[in-house]
């Protein structure tokens, strides 16, 4: 590293509360202070800058002109552009369609240990991260190629070809990409860190959050230490008393070192005024020494039977917090907090009177209108399967054939009638759809067969004209007739919500997201991407829509005053609250197993990094395998992000009944409190920890633990004999009734089925 200016102010470093409240201290002095200059505070995701600015906004009035808050790839865009380099990363379906031309020109002879599955719809994808892996490790060709030059030298002539064949991948796309007139990021880095050679830059930096770093971003972070454009540092990690880095953070020790010199050793340690308990955590947390002191663990462990359970018994310690501080601020986590469990947390919470901060950003292909296209494109794959079929005549979004005055589409019996015919796929809705051999149902109207012909008619013609609306997708002949097909059938098949609803502007957006990826696909340069992609039109833009994501951060999201933030740990790194509940600590989750890369396993990374290893700098490939020390830290990094409270949720079993144990590291936490026992089978009883337990029984859990629902009080009032008071909305009283009177009659011995009733002997 050269000569660093001495212009840098120094490095601040603790946890995450005594960070937090140190720059919003100063940024106020600093923005806008300099007529002529700009001051960015570099994050390291969206999530975290969303989460600066709700605690900036409510804290501080006043003008911000002239200061930013940005990733470091926007802030390196941001230079280029400085300089009037407008850098163009490709579009997603340019990129996309560029990979796949190259994938097919380098196994177009079917030569190569990819080839078998080259044209297989996930390759790309998969291909896409792996290559990404290369850029964020600045490798380049010449690594490949010296890998391959010393695999051959030592006799390893298999993987002398992997490597090769690694190499003409690696430059098939960037000649496709170049072509496509699109920069790697790689190179966009390149074009930035060579700037900083030309004095002159308006910015000062500040750089808050980060503990690792990829190659490719301590190679910025270094010019800008040289340049002397980085004013300060914000280190987040736990600390000793003598300043060594606790072994909780261990994972970012190298990067600490690395800035600890950097700085030359002008650091300021930064302590919170964190409750008594937090503070004990952090100070255990994968400790290797014995604590001086025993006492119980400070905070109470959740103990739930299912993840439904889980859901509900949080928002039963949310609404506990909040009805004892409605000012405070609460955070949920979760190791992988999957997007298609979010809605059931949001509908829980909302029973409970809780409001929840939408999410910042979602996958396109989630929202409802976008997901009814692609049923509709898969249906159109598989020759119009029954389920789908039924699924998009259903939809709300799909605008009937039929509509308009006469008979009411019935999609619940068209359901029923064309299982009862047998309906499969394909011909079958033309051949059985028939009144003959339909059974009558409850669901019926009373006018009989006339209105059952009537249903059928319509839906044959509902049948004849999704058939019709999708035939110009299918005989696509190239990206222009692809994307001008599908964006005529968004236009004549759908319709949209036009109220001021959260949910129609989501949709709205979706739409609109969706237009811009239809506009981009259309310019596709077919001399460039030959026409058409090896796994087929369809299934390439399924693809591609499965891979977006919809941004819904400018309206609400974290910025909403109040709202609980619920959401993934990486994701939420830096995040701080005052209470944090960190939810499934399970063996299966805690730490996270990742999967090796199928095309570049462990070993083969391992390889490219002792190959291009340079004094000072990361390696250049992660390790999946080798994850220990970073699930450690993610383990670690509820307690050291919150100022009060931390509680910690487990599964009892899954949702089929499988029984599940905390997570290893959990225990371990539980043992620095409690002693050896917590290894135990029964690690509740060999603790001694306070455990808020959920009954398995939906019955049982309405006695508690926490504060109930209005609509569980409703229940738990009617349970017990007394009259409902009919407040709680939605709740299907006569269905419960019907459904306790069987089982009543069930466990006298009666049956359940509509024969003539009899005791059982």
């Amino acid at each position: 590293m050269e000569e660093r200016n001495h212009a840098i102010s120094g490095l601040f470093a603790g946890p995450f509360p005594a960070l937090e409240d140190r720059l919003l201290s100063r940024l106020p002095e600093a923005f806008g202070c300099s007529p002529g200059r700009e001051d960015v505070l570099l994050v390291p995701s969206n999530e975290l800058r969303e989460h600066l600015l709700r605690r900036l906004a409510a804290r501080w009035e006043g003008s911000a002109a002239g200061s930013s808050i940005m990733t470091l790839y926007d802030f390196t865009v941001r230079l280029l552009k400085h300089r009037g380099i407008f850098p163009c990363e490709l579009p997603p379906a340019h990129a996309s369609a560029a990979m796949m031309a190259a994938v097919r020109e380098v196994y177009d002879g079917g030569d190569g240990d990819f080839a078998a599955i080259s044209a297989m719809p996930g390759f790309v994808p998969a291909l896409s991260r792996t290559l990404a892996d290369f850029e964020e490790g600045w490798l380049g060709e010449e690594a490949l190629r010296e890998a391959e030059s010393r695999a051959r030298a030592q006799g390893r002539d298999i993987k002398a070809r992997r490597w090769g064949e690694w190499r003409q991948l690696f430059r098939a796309v960037e000649r496709k990409i170049t072509a496509a007139g699109g920069m790697s990021r790689r190179r966009i880095f390149q074009e930035a860190v060579a700037g900083f050679e030309q004095p002159g830059y308006p910015f000062r930096a500040t750089l808050y959050g980060f503990y690792d770093f990829t190659r490719l971003q301590w190679t910025l972070v270094d010019a800008l230490l040289v340049s002397g454009l980085l004013e300060a540092v914000y280190f987040p990690a736990l600390f000793g008393e003598d300043g060594a880095i606790s072994p909780a953070y261990a994972y970012a020790a190298l990067t600490w070192e690395r800035l600890l010199r950097a700085f030359e050793g002008n650091v300021e340690f930064l302590r919170d005024a964190a409750s008594p308990g937090v503070l004990t955590l952090r100070e255990r947390a994968f400790s290797p020494f014995p604590p001086d002191t025993s006492g119980p663990f400070p905070f109470p462990v959740l103990s739930a039977p299912h993840e439904e359970g889980e859901f509900r018994l949080s928002a039963r310690r949310v609404r506990q917090w909040l009805d004892s501080r409605p000012d405070e601020d609460i955070l949920l986590v979760c190791r992988s907090f999957a997007e298609d469990v979010v809605p059931a947390w949001e509908r829980i919470a909302a029973e409970y009177g809780i409001r929840t901060a939408g999410r910042l950003a979602v996958p396109l292909a989630s929202v409802p209108p976008v997901r009814v296209l692609l049923q509709m494109i898969e249906a159109s794959e598989e020759s119009f399967p029954r389920r789908k079929v039924i699924d998009v005549l259903s939809s709300p979004y799909r605008r009937q054939a039929g509509e308009g005055p006469g008979i009411a589409p019935r999609p619940d019996l068209w359901d029923v009638w064309s299982r009862q015919l047998m309906v499969v796929s394909g011909d079958d809705w033309e051949k059985r759809l028939s009144v003959s051999g339909l059974r009558r149902t409850g669901e019926e109207p009373e006018e009989g067969e006339g209105d059952r012909k009537a249903q059928l008619a319509l839906l044959q013609g509902e049948i004849r004209s999704l058939e019709a609306s999708l035939r110009p997708v299918r005989e696509a002949g190239g990206y222009r007739d692809l994307a001008r097909a599908i964006r005529s059938l968004l236009l004549a098949e759908f319709r949209m919500a036009t109220d001021d609803t959260r949910e129609a502007e989501r949709d709205r957006r979706a739409v609109s997201s969706l237009f811009a990826l239809l506009d981009d696909v259309e310019r596709i340069p077919e001399r460039v991407v030959p026409w058409p992609p090896a796994e087929g039109p369809l299934p390439w833009f399924r693809t591609l829509l499965s891979g977006q994501r919809l941004f819904l951060g400018e309206r609400g999201a974290m910025r909403t005053p109040g709202a609980v933030i619920a959401g993934d740990l990486f994701s939420l790194r830096g995040v701080t609250a005052d209470r944090i509940l960190f939810l499934s600590v399970n063996e299966d989750l805690v730490p996270a197993q990742i999967e090796e890369d199928p095309l570049l396993p462990d070993e083969d990374r391992a390889e490219l990094n002792r190959l291009s290893q340079q004094a000072g700098m990361p390696d250049a490939l992660s390790l999946r395998r080798g994850n220990a020390a970073e699930e450690k830290l993610l383990f670690s990094l509820p307690a050291a992000s919150s100022r009060k409270e931390v509680a910690y949720s487990v599964l009892r079993a899954d949702a089929d009944g499988t029984a599940k144990r905390p997570s290893r590291y959990l225990l371990l936490l539980f043992s620095q409190f409690a002693g050896p026992g917590v290894f135990s089978e029964d690690w509740v009883a060999g603790s001694g920890i306070s455990v808020l337990s959920l009954p398995r029984s939906p019955f049982t859990a309405l006695s508690g633990p926490g504060p109930l629902s209005l609509r569980e009080t409703e229940l738990r009032d009617w349970r017990e004999g007394l009259r409902p008071s009919g407040r709680a909305e939605g709740i299907p009283w006569h269905r419960i009734a019907g459904t306790l009177a069987a089982w009543a009659d069930r466990k006298a011995g009666n049956a359940l089925f509509p024969n003539p009733w009899r005791g059982i002997p």
